[in-house]
């Protein structure tokens, strides 16, 4: 990562100060259920030991959640089990297992390995706050780089091939073989072609009808749009409804704000993110307005994890404040089913440098910091970043659209040098095609499969409903 990224981290350190001075500890000594980290939580019943899916996913992903949380885990859990598809993107856990049997082809093709997304699919494919002066710039490209690991290029193409797949049949549009490998064929010349290209992604899709359509409208966003939207009478709102009126997400205010001006001042002179909004280090313990803890009711991948929201004072952005997102990370899906071995870097330092590099251009504000057993990722809550929505996917036609605005993303992202550039456009045959196409079509009918098994299983029905508990009770308190 540039030195920027690195100092940068410091800021972010002095972010994760605040949920241990916010939340502080319990009498006994215990950090209480709310102090920021990411390190495994200690659980109180042991965890499953079988095969099935929910055996899998609890085992993999439930130590790194509170489990005292009712919107915690079980709130994951109800998020998987809306449909297929969804169920599908957050739980990679299945899929990376699944690998290890069936493309061990793949696995030992070692020259083929590159640093992937890991979980490209439209909601991880959109806007971003691109580096430069805040405010100033938005780019279009892969965001989300949680499950970015080392891993063969021919899995971020099959996950590319089982995404759409899935998405078809969440449609309901039906594919014949022959328009499935139109599909794939559509996909792979796009990667070819923005994986030899040297434009940006946002470069090559301005024109694009959809994503051109994104960044016009993003453009006219102000700022203050978000401000707007998440703080009301110096404090953030309770809840975030949609226009219908239903929750998107609700904020619990967190108390606690002793210690944080202090940690951060001399962080912020060495951060070139942070001076571009600081010209000075001039930060007071009354500029920490509000602090609240977010919890996004439709996420299928991170749910349960913490994530914070912090309101500062900051004279140089719109209306004066600058919200600021505090996310924890935690070892990508093939690391925790131990496909591959753990990164050496922490969660947090993997995915914001893994960002950096592989963003065409990189994102603004882009840090990590390992803190306390804990790891996050630090950015700015701002109104010009926006995921792709699958919801206007009519037709065979708009499938082949995605396919096309996939490749181009994740060409992008696997630029990692000429020798790795041409090892990929070698391995790009007729044989890795139908091998994608044969492969994608098993998965997808073992996805279909494991979703109908964790929704029946009965401790998934004793998770929702605990879920379901929680919310309204949390929803009852934030009206």
């Amino acid at each position: 990562m540039k030195r920027g990224n690195t100092r940068a981290a410091l800021f972010l350190c002095a972010l994760a100060l605040i949920g241990c001075k916010k939340e502080g500890a319990t009498q006994s000594g215990a950090a209480s259920p709310d102090t920021p980290k990411s390190g495994a939580k200690v659980q109180p019943v042991s965890l499953p030991t079988g095969s099935g899916p929910y055996d899998v996913i609890t085992r993999a992903y439930s130590p790194y959640t509170d489990a005292d949380d009712p919107v915690g885990y079980p709130m994951k859990v109800r998020n998987l089990t809306s449909n297929a598809y969804r169920f599908w993107r957050g739980s990679k856990e299945l899929f990376y297992t699944w690998c290890k049997t069936h493309t061990q082809d793949w696995l030992d093709d070692k020259p083929a390995y590159l640093r992937i997304h890991g979980d490209l699919h439209p909601g991880n494919m959109g806007l971003y706050h691109s580096e430069g002066k805040f405010g100033h710039h938005v780019a279009f490209g892969a965001v989300d780089f949680d499950d970015s690991a080392r891993l063969p290029f021919q899995l971020e193409l099959l996950e590319g091939v089982i995404t759409l797949d899935l998405l078809a049949r969440h449609r309901q549009i039906a594919l014949s073989s022959d328009q499935s490998r139109d599909v794939i064929t559509t996909l792979l010349d796009a990667y070819k072609s923005s994986l030899t290209s040297d434009q940006t992604p946002t470069q090559m899709l301005e024109d694009d009808v959809w994503v051109g359509k994104m960044l016009k409208e993003a453009r006219k966003h102000d700022y203050s749009d978000e401000l707007d939207k998440y703080v009301q009478k110096d404090h953030f709102v309770s809840m975030i409804v949609d226009k219908s009126g239903r929750v998107k997400e609700v904020l619990r205010q967190l108390k606690g704000k002793g210690g944080f001006a202090d940690a951060i001042e001399e962080a912020l002179q060495r951060s070139p993110d942070a001076r571009d909004l600081f010209k000075e280090a001039d930060v007071r313990k009354k500029s920490v307005e509000d602090i609240a803890r977010r919890t996004q009711l439709e996420s299928a991948g991170s749910e349960g994890l913490h994530k914070y929201l912090v309101l500062l004072a900051n004279k140089k952005v719109q209306k004066g404040r600058l919200i600021l997102y505090l996310k924890e990370q935690i070892p990508s899906s093939a690391e925790r089913v131990e496909l591959i071995p753990k990164d050496s870097r922490s969660a947090g330092r993997r995915s914001s440098e893994d960002m950096h590099d592989l963003s065409h251009p990189p994102a603004y504000f882009n840090s990590w910091c390992d803190w306390n057993g804990g790891s996050y990722k630090l950015s700015i809550k701002e109104p010009w970043s926006e995921t792709m929505d699958a919801a206007n996917v009519d037709t065979f036609e708009d499938l082949k659209h995605v396919a096309r605005i996939w490749g181009i993303v994740a060409g992008s992202v696997h630029r990692q040098g000429a020798e790795i550039v041409q090892t990929i456009v070698a391995r790009l045959t007729p044989e890795l095609a139908e091998s994608l196409q044969q492969r994608a079509a098993a998965y997808s009918k073992e996805t279909v499969n494991a979703f109908r098994d964790f929704t029946r299983d009965a401790r998934t029905r004793d998770q929702v409903t605990r879920a379901e508990a929680g919310l309204k009770e949390l929803e009852a308190k934030s009206r």
